[in-house]
């Protein structure tokens, strides 16, 4: 896949005059000046310093807040909020000028300041001209207007309320590069703030409040082990945290060097990269050369590269866990529990390797910075965000050309490492204690605030990865950051709900959601669902269904994104401020929770699912980290509940949410299925639910074993070919997994009636179908009240049903309706069923939906998958014709006598490419299969020659187990068991003297074969004899290989088989398409696991087995997934 280079861009802080030396060769240090780095153990200096009168300029555009430089009188600071993301994959929350000159802004300062109305700075005038004009007066605009802090308010709340105030002052906004006046000449600083999101908490994470305190001070510095001597200092441990959890802080800050040093986002000869603005000139730089020499070497911090390793809960990589080295740097373990500071520095480093040890099959990687992997296995080899893990990466970092050899200067690289964040249990929600930065708004109505938090999350789906972040909603009085009269009613706070919703941001799919959906608002009532999921979500609907804990009925919901749910989804929990309150009280019992509790993150115990397997259920407690640095749980619980996987909720919250913002499902459900003669020739993947669930109960039908207890894994699996348990254990049903497998695939909807069958969902089903085909399908229907019009609502550009054109939606002329005839409408003990053909008439290449309306409530859906965009895949049919030791020839050739004892038909080949076609054409795939050729005369239709090796040695001489077969005129490749002759396809493991029979057979093509043309095709080798795999030299396995692929893009071989399994090849390609078999839980694309022989799919075993009762449709393989159409496509041999 392409990856598009960031392109950070911004402008440089002041003059192109800064140096923190004292000669113009940039040789000497002046020791006077300060920079970022650790100082001891327990010191970290944050605030970068320098001297002389240097111009200040906006680094981005911003809102700037203004505060008097405590111990000064002729001095301010400056904190630059940018509006903006700057590009560099982590966001920047304050750009920080320290002792900026008062005089460009103020006059009687600093005892009664006021606006300078002949300030040179731009934005100071705009400010007093706006204000002159709507006062009509040259009155003083008082500095407390536009914000001024002063040194000595006393105030300790987190300064960013200061930016969400309601009214009392106007901030002013800059835009990037603008003058903000000049930096004393004794004294100035400058530091930058990592962006952690929009919200205030009780207790910090990490112990530290950017307090007025922070917008006053003189200077930063961390103090772990308490405060700082000089109290014009911010940045001491005055908390209760121990200094273990207090030196987290450092990932809030970072050095300038390395900001503007990352500013090199591929380090590449002539690449796209970022660039930096200089202001007063109109010149930037983006070379690597050019950013160094201009700004980045007159940094004391030059050649300090930095990376930035969090793990798990917004920790660093270690700190949960201080055994595991995880991490390696230029080959030397880093180990982030026993460093002084847990971000790690490297002066003048050499080589820019990371190695990533311990690597499991769930884990994945986020880097800020452009990583490349050492290994194929990684996908894709160079990225910011990774599934399939390898060890070692090239970390894309900036270098300069010193004297004949390159040196790394100074950047940064933001890392995220995390292994199994699908699952819930693990921290996947919080921190919880995030609350409103907004004061009470002015309306009256129901008012919702949101908040967010940045911390990276990374979420799996198969090889798709998503970073994450978290928003929350909050509604009623704690949408207010200072609420009064805060109620105590149980009623009441039982209506006031907390919603926890975990977004994607930057996924390896496209998004068709805004990432900007994430940012913080203050909002008033929502009228209707629309403007509610529009407003919270960008886009989408919550559902409103029934679920019965025993005998207690529950409001289940769910939320879906109806034409864009297979993107990364998004996790949300919901709960109510009494469910909250419940978790974090001590008044009853003070052992509940340490008063000191930091870094709270909701966990997930006690998993249960119901009888009917239509939600699971859990007793929901807070993980906590006390202030020594150990985790603790919370003794109180809620129960939570989840009818998919994605949304969580509890019984406060599902019975208070408000009407206004969820759908209900109809009274009526109707579900798509292939009709009962369908053979495969169109894509079709619906819920299997059983074959009771068809209205023919004897003679030929599809075979349909319902997925409810056929979802999971086997225990003990070590190989993806094992499709029963190696220790004898019995398949294990996974409730998560089939909950997924509902809502992710089928986009299963609850409803809140059921029929005697006890269904209480509707699901989803894809077509996959072509321009000028027809799909004859076979409705479900179960009706529980008549409506009065029951339709299927279609794009009429796109389709017809039964041939016809319906009639035309008056709403939107695009769309068309079938009615069904009253017969169907009636009401229903059961289900009953409708045939329906489906005629494509044009391509499209997007989605389509259809949806089954009853009086105009959703009633069903099919999803029909893009057929405009096929991919293709060339695929070349080799036979082999090669002689056995005994004499006999094992070929595939009509016109000669076949020797081998098991019949094999003349038009095997042929049958096999039919199906082939057949299978690809699933997942809109254009198979281009050519039949092998060695002559000069063109093939006809099917016809073929075949590679003739009958001469060769390793195939008519047996295989004897010495170092020097062919010198000793013995064959490779067979060997005979008792009076049967079998073909060796491969050895398990390799052994570097045995030569591979995939490898051979592709060297002996003939050389217009050896082409570049056909490095994108998948060779099928045909050999008609037996195979079997080998180990140490002996054929040991029982059984027979029908074929082989030896993993993605890889060629194929396929041995003798009888002429009733048509399947063999497509079963082999799709392999080499990355889709492994549907018993197999050990590959990354192993998204979902069922049990062996329990469904049609092309990659299961099910011809294994003999079903004679009830007598299924002869027992082939017809079907592909939806999820797997999706993989194949993605793995296409190019």
């Amino acid at each position: 896949m392409a990856i598009n280079v960031k392109s950070p861009s911004s402008y440089f802080f002041t003059d192109i005059g800064f140096t923190q030396y004292t000669d113009t060769a940039y040789t000497v240090l002046d020791p006077a000046f300060k920079s970022f780095g650790q100082l001891d153990s327990n010191t970290f200096q944050i605030t970068t310093t320098f001297k002389g009168a240097l111009n200040a300029f906006a680094v981005a555009k911003g809102t700037v807040l203004i505060a008097r430089q405590e111990g000064t009188t002729d001095k301010i600071n400056i904190l630059l909020r940018p509006t903006g993301d700057i590009g560099l994959g982590i966001k920047i929350k304050y750009f920080v000028y320290r002792g900026i000159d008062a005089s460009h802004y103020f006059k009687n300062f600093p005892s009664t300041p006021s606006v300078k109305e002949t300030s040179s700075l731009e934005f100071i005038i705009n400010a007093w001209d706006a204000f002159t004009e709507f006062n009509e007066s040259t009155g003083d605009l008082a500095a407390s207007q536009i914000g001024l802090i002063d040194a000595s308010s006393g105030i300790n709340t987190d300064v960013l309320k200061k930016y969400f105030k309601k009214g009392g002052y106007n901030l002013l906004r800059v835009d990037g590069g603008s003058p903000l006046g000049n930096f004393a000449t004794d004294s100035g600083g400058f530091e930058i703030v990592l962006d952690e999101g929009d919200f205030l908490q009780q207790n910090s994470d990490t112990g530290l409040v950017f307090t007025d305190k922070f917008a006053t001070a003189k200077e930063s510095v961390l103090k772990a082990n308490g405060n700082n001597s000089d109290t014009k200092i911010f940045g001491g441990n005055v908390s209760t945290v121990d200094a273990k959890i207090f030196k987290e802080n450092i990932f809030k800050f970072l050095d300038p060097a390395a900001f503007y040093g990352s500013h090199v986002t591929n380090n590449a000869t002539n690449a796209n990269t970022g660039s930096i603005c200089l202001k007063g000139t109109t010149v930037s730089y983006s070379s690597m050369n050019d950013i160094y020499n201009q700004f980045i070497k007159k940094f004391k911090n030059r050649f300090i590269t930095y990376f930035y390793v969090k793990g798990n809960r917004n920790r660093n990589l270690n700190f949960y866990n201080t055994t595991i080295n995880s991490l390696k740097i230029n080959g030397s373990v880093q180990n982030l529990a026993t460093a002084l500071w847990p971000v790690l520095s490297f002066d003048s480093v050499a080589n820019r390797s990371i190695e990533i040890t311990d690597l499991k099959i769930e884990d994945s990687l986020y880097s800020s910075t452009l990583l490349k992997a050492a290994s194929a296995l990684s996908i894709p080899k160079e990225d910011y965000l990774f599934t399939k893990v390898t060890g070692t990466y090239t970390c894309n970092l900036p270098f300069i050309n010193i004297s004949g050899s390159n040196k790394v200067y100074s950047s940064f690289t933001y890392l995220f490492f995390n292994g199994s964040t699908t699952n819930i249990n693990d921290n996947f929600f919080g921190p919880v204690d995030l609350n409103s930065i907004f004061e009470q708004a002015d309306f009256t109505a129901k008012k919702i605030a949101t908040v967010n938090h940045l911390r990276p999350i990374l979420v799996r789906q198969n090889e798709d990865v998503g970073h994450y972040s978290t928003k929350v909603i909050l509604d009623g009085y704690i949408s207010d950051s200072d609420p009064i009269n805060i109620p105590t009613d149980p009623a009441i706070l039982a209506k006031t709900l907390r919603t926890y919703v975990i977004f994607p941001q930057n996924t390896s799919v496209q998004l068709a959601t805004n990432s900007k959906i994430l940012n913080a608002g203050y909002y008033g009532l929502f009228n209707t669902s629309d403007e509610y999921c529009k407003k919270i979500y960008g886009a989408g609907e919550i559902w409103k269904g029934i679920i019965k804990d025993g005998t207690v009925e529950i409001k289940s919901l769910l939320f879906r994104r109806k034409d864009n749910d297979y993107e990364m989804p998004i996790y949300q929990l919901g709960i109510s401020q009494l469910d909250y309150n419940k978790l974090v009280d001590r008044s009853i019992d003070p052992t509940n929770i340490d008063s000191n509790a930091t870094n709270m993150f909701f966990c997930f115990k006690n998993e249960s699912i119901d009888p009917n397997g239509s939600f699971l259920k859990y007793s929901l407690q807070i993980r906590y980290d006390k202030a020594n640095g150990t985790t603790a749980e919370t003794k109180a619980s809620v129960t939570v509940y989840t009818i998919d996987g994605y949304f969580f909720f509890t019984k406060d919250y599902s019975d208070n949410f408000d009407s206004k913002y969820y759908e209900e499902f109809a009274d009526t459900t109707v579900e798509f299925r292939p009709n009962q003669d369908w053979d495969g020739e169109f894509g079709m993947d619906w819920y299997r639910k059983g074959q009771y669930t068809w209205a023919d109960t004897t003679g030929d039908k599809i075979y349909d074993v319902g997925f409810a207890g056929n979802v999971g894994t086997l225990p003990n699996q070590t190989d993806g070919n094992q499709y029963i348990d190696p220790l004898g254990a019995p398949f294990l049903p996974d409730n998560k997994m089939l909950l997924k497998l509902k809502s992710r695939e089928y986009n299963a909807y609850s409803v809140s009636w059921s029929l005697a069958d006890n269904e209480t969902e509707c699901f989803t089903s894809w077509l996959s179908i072509d321009k000028g085909k027809t799909a004859k399908l076979n409705l479900r229907i179960r009706v529980k009240k008549v409506a009065s019009k029951l339709s299927i609502r279609y794009p009429n550009k796109y389709f017809k049903i039964n041939n016809t054109n319906g009639y035309t939606d008056p709403s939107d002329i695009n769309f068309s309706f079938f009615d069904f005839p009253a017969t169907v409408k009636a009401i229903t003990t059961t289900a009953r069923f409708f045939d329906l053909d489906i005629n494509c008439i044009e391509e499209f290449g997007t989605t389509q939906v259809l949806e089954v309306k009853a009086d105009d409530k959703l009633a069903g859906m099919l999803k029909v998958f893009p057929n405009a965009n096929k991919r293709v895949q060339n695929v070349l049919f080799v036979p082999v014709k090669i002689e056995m030791p005994d004499g006999t020839e094992r070929n595939f050739s009509s016109s000669t006598p076949n020797t081998d004892p098991d019949p094999v038909a003349a038009d095997y080949i042929a049958k096999q490419k039919k199906s082939l076609e057949k299978f690809l054409l699933q997942s809109q795939i254009k198979a281009n299969i050519e039949m092998f050729n060695d002559g000069s005369i063109p093939l006809v239709g099917d016809d073929y020659r075949q590679l003739d090796l009958t001469s060769d040695i390793n195939f008519n001489k047996e295989f004897a187990p010495d170092n020097a077969n062919v010198l000793n005129n013995k064959g490779m490749f067979i060997r005979k068991i008792g009076t049967v002759y079998s073909l060796r396809a491969y050895y398990q493991p390799l052994k570097t003297n045995r030569l591979d029979l995939k490898k051979y057979l592709t060297e002996h093509l003939p050389a217009n074969y050896q082409d570049a043309k056909y490095k994108n095709y998948l060779i099928v080798f045909f050999m008609n004899t037996i195979g079997r795999k080998m180990i140490d030299d002996n054929i040991a396995e029982i059984g027979t290989l029908n074929g082989l692929s030896s993993g993605t893009g890889t060629d194929l071989l396929v041995f003798k088989l009888d002429n009733d399994n048509n399947e063999t090849v497509s079963h082999e390609v799709y392999h080499s398409l990355g889709i492994q078999h549907t018993f197999n839980k050990l590959d990354v694309n192993s998204l979902y696991v069922y049990q062996y022989a329990m469904t049609d799919n092309l990659l299961d075993y099910t011809h294994h087995k003999s079903h004679s009762t009830p007598p299924y449709k002869k027992f082939d393989r017809r079907s592909l997934y939806h999820w797997q159409w999706i993989i194949a496509r993605k793995n296409i041999k190019k």
